[in-house]
């Protein structure tokens, strides 16, 4: 279903205000609506942070069907991985569908920066849609939305809501939305903002299925893969996501990354400790130099596989691979218990990445919540 506007912004400024201020956006523009268009909606994801497995393509198809984007721009949203990738991939939608991308709305929160002359000022991603109005009243350009809001001026705050209800109706009208660009996809679109001074965990995909892989059993009972499941955890943490692949170039890749200090979380299908030739690139790595690469093996003993294997795969995994090994115990046996899992190992083992940082020193000694031996493999 198409909506009006998709409310961008940064899960840091949630506040009773920024979503008063997404419901009278709406109130207003609906006074001005046919009947016919009053078919379409608003969107935001005012979702709680519990894991979703199909978060990040809700998230995708609202952005495709969606008139306008509306950024919510404050110090915290111009520095998030996932904010900056809602840009990005609305940005290459529109230029797609209609060789430009003048349907974003950039809307001040906080006091923003001001330029030599005082005037107020967007980063580099959000410069050339920076939008301005002569009913948009100088506090507005002074202090920014919260601002006006918290100084209970409801004068100056309503002239903003009806000036960004009045350009959203005219963005969507002239150019309304046109549905996907094939071969896009927002997961692996590379984020808007340059963000800085941040553990950016690698993720890397290692199953005989590759992305497809479906963990649980029976499959006919989901749809959910491997690759959909991992993307909305390091979504949900605002981490930057960089797939790496198992072959030729995986020692080198996962090297650059030890290299510049970012942690490494390698997702592995127990079943693939079968192949040989897989294990082979594990192996290959160097355990002394690869203090910040750990493996994360989400075991279910309904596995026939695991129930005659366990034990030997076990031990060959031990035996091949990095050093920090993760055995979740009890075993995962649905999406949500291998998305809380896989949570908890990248918090435990990015904050540990994190404080050695700090201390100046390499990052070594146990990275992972659990490490034990899957129930049901002995």
């Amino acid at each position: 279903m198409s909506h009006w506007y998709f409310f961008s912004y940064a899960r840091a400024n949630r506040h009773p205000y920024l979503r008063k201020f997404y419901a009278d956006l709406w109130e207003v523009m609906k006074q001005d609506l046919t009947k016919l268009e009053q078919k379409y909606r608003s969107f935001a994801d005012w979702e709680s942070l519990e894991l979703m497995s199909r978060w990040s393509r809700d998230l995708q198809e609202a952005l495709e069907w969606s008139n306008v984007l509306v950024c919510i721009v404050t110090p915290a949203y111009v520095t998030q991985e996932w904010c900056g990738r809602e840009l990005a991939f609305f940005e290459q939608i529109a230029n797609h569908h209609y060789g430009a991308a003048d349907q974003i709305l950039p809307v001040f929160w906080s006091t923003p920066e001001k330029d030599a002359d005082g005037n107020p000022m967007l980063p580099a991603a959000l410069k050339p849609f920076q939008y301005t109005n002569q009913d948009l009243p100088d506090v507005y350009e002074r202090d920014g939305l919260f601002n006006v809001m918290f100084q209970q001026n409801n004068r100056a705050y309503r002239r903003c809501v009806i000036t960004f209800a009045r350009a959203i109706l005219e963005k969507g009208r002239g150019k309304p939305a046109r549905g996907p660009r094939p071969g896009l996809r927002l997961a692996d679109t590379p984020g808007a903002f340059e963000v800085r001074d941040r553990i950016k965990t690698r993720v890397v995909y290692c199953s005989a299925g590759g992305s497809a892989w479906q963990p649980f059993l029976p499959p006919a009972q989901q749809d959910q893969n491997a690759a959909e499941l991992v993307e909305t955890v390091i979504a949900r943490r605002q981490a930057a996501f960089v797939p790496l692949n198992v072959g030729p170039h995986f020692v080198n890749e996962v090297t650059q990354c030890s290299n510049s200090g970012h942690p490494v979380v390698i997702v592995l299908d127990p079943k693939m400790a079968q192949a040989q030739q897989q294990l082979a690139d594990f192996a290959a790595l160097d355990r002394k130099l690869h203090r910040t690469t750990a493996l994360f093996v989400p075991w279910n003993e309904q596995d026939p596989v695991i129930q005659v294997n366990g034990q030997a795969l076990e031990a060959t995994i031990n035996n091949a691979v990095v050093p920090h090994v993760a055995f979740p115990n009890p075993p995962l046996r649905t999406p949500k218990q291998l998305q809380q899992e896989l949570n908890a190992t990248l918090e435990r083992f990015e904050q540990l990445a994190t404080n050695r940082e700090s201390e100046g020193r390499p990052v070594t000694g146990q990275a992972v919540r659990v490490e034990s031996s899957p129930a049901g493999a002995r």
